[in-house]
């Protein structure tokens, strides 16, 4: 990532994340704990902030009332720890996250292009690729049924995992996509992803900004990074409803494929814009898989 000459892509604090919501609330606690400081009121930073997404589909977001909640505990008024909240996450977070303040002393918070950047490239690099199913021995009780299911919801989800599979081939054999392979059987495609590296999701011309600008590439990326989220959640002890996430992956991976390719015209007018569309298809494939066979315990085909 050095060859991008960004700063925060050797930001210490953004390089060690795959979960967007877990680096907006270390800002948030950092912030928070250096304006409480400065009034000489005590703060017990919390396990974890709430924080709530957006309404809109199409935009990272995270609204939170932390502010409210210390105003009430310390006597503090609303707007004005707002403001001072606000101005300490922008003094040292400016590269990281924009912030609006709502009255009556809600924050708004949204990650930049490169943050979102950076989170994507860490979740390719969380694990090797996987395709299909490898036997875990140690843990035969625990296996996915090696068969597809008669739900229709997950059905679909099951497909769209499928999919990605197959155009994630596509991608290697076009050299789109080039990764050291471990194994390949008929069963399973194993490696580490190699290069690009990392993959081009901001521009050339305008290192600052992100090659998604069609809705459906913008929904794609924000579910995937709201599963990454909500797995992270997930070590809090926060109950969540994982079929209707991967069912919610899967819908949004039908839209974006449904408007979006990755071979004919992108290819030849934009390479870069296809390896990122591609890197996208490859973080939809790995959290349908966690989602598949980690929490819902279903078998994630590689091919249907």
């Amino acid at each position: 990532m050095a060859e991008i000459g960004l700063s925060v892509y050797n930001n210490t604090l953004v390089s060690k994340y795959t979960a967007v919501i877990k680096l907006v609330d270390s800002c948030l606690q950092e912030a928070i704990s250096s304006v409480i400081c400065t009034k000489n009121y005590t703060y017990l930073a919390e396990k974890y902030i709430h924080l709530h997404q957006g309404r809109d589909s199409s935009k990272n977001l995270y609204i939170t009332e932390i502010v409210l909640k210390l105003s009430k505990s310390q006597n503090l008024q609303n707007m004005r720890t707002a403001e001072a909240i606000a101005s300490c996450l922008e003094k040292n977070n400016s590269e990281i996250l924009r912030v609006k303040i709502v009255p009556p002393g809600l924050l708004y918070l949204e990650p930049s292009d490169l943050t979102l950047a950076v989170c994507l490239q860490n979740l390719l690099e969380t694990s090797n690729l996987q395709l299909g199913y490898r036997e875990n021995k140690n843990k035969q009780s625990n296996k996915p049924s090696n068969k597809l299911v008669d739900t229709g919801s997950l059905f679909t989800v099951q497909y769209a995992h499928a999919r990605c599979c197959s155009l994630i081939e596509l991608a290697r054999q076009e050299n789109l996509l080039v990764w050291a392979q471990q194994e390949i059987n008929q069963n399973c495609l194993l490696g580490k992803f190699i290069t690009p590296n990392p993959i081009p999701w901001l521009k050339k011309d305008r290192p600052q900004q992100l090659y998604f600008h069609q809705p459906t590439e913008l929904i794609l990326m924000n579910k995937l990074i709201e599963v990454a989220d909500n797995l992270e959640l997930d070590t809090y002890g926060k109950s969540k409803n994982w079929q209707k996430i991967a069912v919610s992956v899967s819908q949004a991976f039908d839209g974006f494929w449904a408007q979006c390719r990755i071979l004919g015209e992108v290819k030849i007018d934009c390479l870069e814009l296809t390896q990122a569309r591609c890197g996208l298809i490859i973080v939809t494939q790995m959290l349908l898989k966690r989602l598949l066979e980690e929490k819902l315990n279903i078998y994630a085909p590689s091919r249907i």
